[in-house]
């Protein structure tokens, strides 16, 4: 995760440019491995900052557990906290579920569809609207099942493209190997750490 800074009415990455972003400015091509550390939703809650906002907006929310039960446990958790602090807020808001990351959602027991069901109707008891955030390599097919759920409102998909589906030819065209940068540049970092030399 990118370490962050939190001020009284601010949050910001603290590296200017962290390592975890590489960029090919002259292929036009943006590799990166952010995860923006958070203090997790009950302190960003009791920060009271959404709550004073004065426009429209959506809060983005992400399931981070490595299994469906886990996951289904961190859905409930946070729709409880939205609906407790849902009366303080001063303009209207939504969710948007994040689920265009690869780290997101490991394969389970159910599919992708019924897993995306079983948040939606968790979701859906806190009363506001509900996007998904998915990314290009999600099926339409997956989407198709799941438009008809009543809490849900629409769709944003990202232009995120995991690095295992990238084809190995575009992989060397823009980023010159069949490694990510961003591989490379963690081994060095370890190497680093542990006092061994490159």
């Amino acid at each position: 995760n990118t370490p962050m800074y939190y001020g009284k009415n601010i949050i910001t990455p603290i590296e200017p440019k962290p390592a975890s972003i590489f960029v090919s400015f002259f292929k036009k091509a943006v590799l990166n491995a952010i995860g923006l550390a958070t203090e997790g939703m009950e302190k960003s809650f009791e920060r009271n900052l959404w709550q004073e906002r004065r426009e429209p907006f959506f809060i983005s929310f992400a399931l981070h557990s490595d299994n469906e039960d886990e996951q289904i446990l961190e859905a409930e958790a946070f729709a409880k906290l939205a609906i407790f602090h849902k009366p303080n807020f001063k303009a209207p808001f939504g969710i948007q579920w994040n689920d265009s990351c690869g780290n997101t959602r490991k394969p389970g027991q159910i599919s992708k569809a019924d897993f995306l069901r079983k948040i939606l109707d968790i979701l859906g008891t806190i009363g506001v609207p509900i996007v998904i955030k998915v990314n290009t390599s999600m099926p339409i097919e997956t989407a198709v099942e799941v438009e008809s759920h009543p809490a849900l409102d629409g769709w944003v998909s990202s232009n995120a493209i995991a690095w295992d589906l990238v084809p190995v030819e575009d992989r060397i065209r823009y980023f010159g190997s069949e490694i990510s940068p961003l591989e490379k540049r963690w081994d060095r970092k370890l190497f680093y750490f542990f006092g061994r030399k490159i």
